[in-house]
């Protein structure tokens, strides 16, 4: 019989446990002869590493331990022999032992059972605990060697709690983000939707305009910081894809290396572009992250470099089957990196410090460039002298393109009524922000579209059974009844598959973005709204047609040629007014060159006339080269 105890303690009063093993059980079992006292008085036995007991099977009283397991529970080896564990009170929780017995009697041993044990102090130690019957001087005997883990289980312990702290500390974060996009996104909403408003006001005079500019560029100036943000926690939570495409490299390359040449000459600094002979003209790669990539490359380098140059050298080269590899190095004679911020360069929200401190910036640029890079299959390495510049390198595997697969956006057209001869279009603006609700009935208005307002759902779904109009353009957060409420009751009517609904919301969340979508929705709009996104989806998935504006690109050629340029005509141009115009075009200050061509006008039409397309083309390099 296999009882494992004598008595009960009168301090634990434990319920009497008498498990019978039964005989054809006990005859499987083989209790092979391993211990004696030669074992007992071993090295391996008194200084093992791990406890171990020997007790007998239908007492439960010890008969030898070592004193590693006296030291594990904090007795004299004396105190154990002849006593059992329930004696001692060693069992924190009797269903551990109750279920070891159980074990025992089933398998006649036990592997990696984990118990609660009691040291004489009264403290609690796990321990890891491997069991077996054997037959020792004729009797059935139970061999018991015991490893303490506690320590490790604390560190387990602490390292799940500390798992489901950062757990809630990125839902925290998530929600913070998704909160701070809202309440900053809201208002630029009104406020970049006024300024595209206005530009539309043909009595706006130049000055006024420029204004506008400096209001729109300072906006999307602050949503690029907000976007940052956002964008590293999206990443962060994987929440980024890869979206490849087919696009024209070259292209794309001579786009880049026009813009930042002109950045780089108003500061003095010489740029030189290196593309390999053999670069393929298509490529299949994400071409929004990969161009990020390089402007946060290129625009760190122009930062940090004072004087002398920035060169980009593109090379790609073939490796087996339709796979090749894109490599774009950036190097600088800038002010270098200190070893110090090196180690720490792509981590977020680092700036340098010290001497090389540069008060600009998120910290974010070099952190989100080396996710894309990751996140595409490649990476960024660095490598720099301090005061003598600074070597980035990005790689990337990319794909050969078909011209069939190329892509590109037509040129935006500016909306400026609808065509004749359509029904009229009835929109539901439902916004709780008045200001974010005026600037787009304005806008609809002017084009020709019939507007209604709602404050909230539940006047959105009263407006909408009274006028059933063909789009509703339905903010998420709103007070009374949320967006999302509002959509699914429309929906859920037979009369609302007449009405398109399209989320406004100012937040990045792809799980509010699915449930709204899920909801009824057929579209998304986000905040701040180009007006030329509106149109498109209108159009998209209302069938509206629209007049547009003749631009430049769509103009019907010119009856007669333009003048040949006439170098004189820079010529006699003051000096302080072509160096204040090649000064505004190599900042890409176009309103402040539009007040200089004013002057221009005065004293040279013809060359007025010919540089304002170039202007309007944004021909930055030709401009250059003419003025110069």
């Amino acid at each position: 019989m296999l009882n494992l105890e004598t008595e009960d303690i009168p301090t634990m009063k434990p319920p009497p446990v008498k498990l019978e093993m039964p005989a054809i059980k006990r005859a499987e079992l083989k209790l092979t002869p391993v211990f004696n006292q030669a074992v007992f008085d071993s090295m391996l036995f008194r200084a093992s590493p791990a406890g171990i007991s020997i007790s007998r099977s239908t007492t439960g009283k010890y008969v030898e331990v070592n004193e590693t397991l006296a030291a594990m529970l904090g007795y004299a080896r004396a105190e154990l022999l002849g006593r059992t564990s329930l004696e001692l009170g060693i069992w924190v929780e009797r269903a551990d032992r109750v279920r070891l017995v159980a074990l025992l009697e089933q398998n006649g041993k036990v592997r990696d059972f984990k118990a609660r044990l009691r040291r004489k102090s009264g403290a609690i130690a796990i321990m890891q605990v491997a069991a077996e019957l054997i037959e020792m001087e004729g009797r059935e005997h139970l061999l018991a060697i015991y490893t303490d883990v506690t320590e490790s289980e604390r560190q387990h312990e602490e390292l799940r709690r500390a798992k489901d702290a950062a757990d809630a500390a990125n839902r925290a974060k998530s929600a913070f983000l998704a909160n701070m996009s809202h309440e900053i996104r809201t208002p630029m909403n009104a406020i970049l939707g006024y300024a595209q408003l206005l530009h539309r006001d043909p009595a706006l005079p130049p000055e006024a305009k420029e204004k506008l500019n400096i209001i729109s560029r300072s906006g999307q100036h602050l949503l690029a910081l907000i976007d940052d943000v956002l964008e590293m926690s999206r990443l962060e939570a994987g929440r980024v894809t890869v979206q490849p495409v087919c696009f024209n490299l070259p292209g794309m390359l001579n786009d880049l290396t026009s813009m930042f040449r002109l950045r780089m000459e108003a500061k003095g600094l010489e740029f030189k572009f290196m593309g390999d002979r053999e670069l393929p003209t298509l490529i299949v790669a994400d071409e929004g992250k990969f161009r990020q990539v390089l402007v946060n490359l290129l625009g760190n380098a122009i930062k940090f470099t004072p004087a002398g140059s920035v060169e980009l050298a593109v090379a790609v080269r073939c490796l087996d089957g339709p796979q090749w590899w894109l490599s774009a190095q950036i190097t600088d004679t800038g002010i270098g990196i200190a070893p110090a911020d090196l180690a720490k360069l792509f981590h977020q929200f680092e700036l340098a410090t010290g001497e090389h401190k540069l008060n600009a910036g998120t910290g974010l640029g070099l952190a989100i460039s080396r996710e894309y890079a990751r996140l595409m299959g490649g990476d960024i390495t660095a490598t720099s002298q301090p005061g003598r510049g600074s070597c980035f390198l990005f790689q990337m595997p990319v794909q050969e393109g078909g011209p069939h697969e190329a892509v590109g956006a037509p040129p935006a057209r500016r909306v400026i009524g609808l065509q004749p001869g359509q029904p009229p279009v009835l929109v539901l603006l439902a916004d709780d922000n008045a200001p974010n609700r005026n600037w787009l009935k304005q806008l609809l208005q002017l084009i020709g579209c019939q507007v209604r307002e709602a404050a909230n759902g539940v006047e959105a779904i009263r407006v909408w059974k009274e006028w059933q109009p063909h789009l509703i353009l339905m903010d998420l957060q709103m007070p009374v009844l949320d967006g999302y409420e509002a959509t699914r009751q429309i929906k859920a009517s037979p009369a609302g598959d007449a009405t398109v609904i399209m989320a406004l919301t100012a937040t990045v969340l792809e799980e509010s973005q699915r449930a709204i979508l899920a909801a009824g929705a057929a579209d998304l709009l986000g905040k701040p709204m180009a007006e030329s996104e509106l149109f498109d989806k209108m159009h998209r998935h209302l069938g509206v047609q629209f007049l547009y504006e003749t631009t430049p690109e769509t103009a019907a050629p010119a009856a007669a040629a333009a003048p040949e340029f006439q170098p004189e005509w820079v010529a006699k141009l003051p000096r302080a007014l072509r160096t204040a115009m090649i000064h505004a075009v190599a900042n890409g200050d176009l309103e402040g060159f539009e007040a200089q061509l004013k002057q221009v006008a005065v004293r040279a039409p013809a060359l007025a006339n010919y540089l304002r397309p170039l202007a309007e083309q944004y021909d930055y390099d030709q401009l250059l080269r003419l003025l110069n």
